[in-house]
């Protein structure tokens, strides 16, 4: 329950965007346990978002793990986003 009004808390302060899945339906992350999906509709937007994320974190305290950070794609090839100037995959 903490870590979910954490996480809220930082996501409000990372992105003013959420991402649209549908006419009446948007979401910017969804969380689960430990685990956080960003959503983006662009590899820029994601690079954005992830590095929001990351300095709101830092103000509490926490870090993104870069060897625990995946990044999936649907629509790109060869999608790198960085998390402290390190690629991840």
């Amino acid at each position: 329950m903490i870590f979910n009004i954490v996480i809220d808390w930082i996501m409000n302060r990372a992105s003013d965007s959420p991402f649209v899945v549908g006419k009446n339906l948007s979401v910017q992350d969804l969380d689960y346990t430990d685990d956080i999906t960003l959503l983006a509709d662009s590899v820029e937007a994601g690079q954005t978002f992830l590095d929001n994320v990351a300095a709101a974190a830092t103000k509490l305290g926490l870090r993104i793990s870069g060897p625990k950070t995946k990044v999936v794609s649907f629509r790109y090839d060869a999608l790198v986003i960085t998390l402290d100037g390190r690629h991840s995959a």
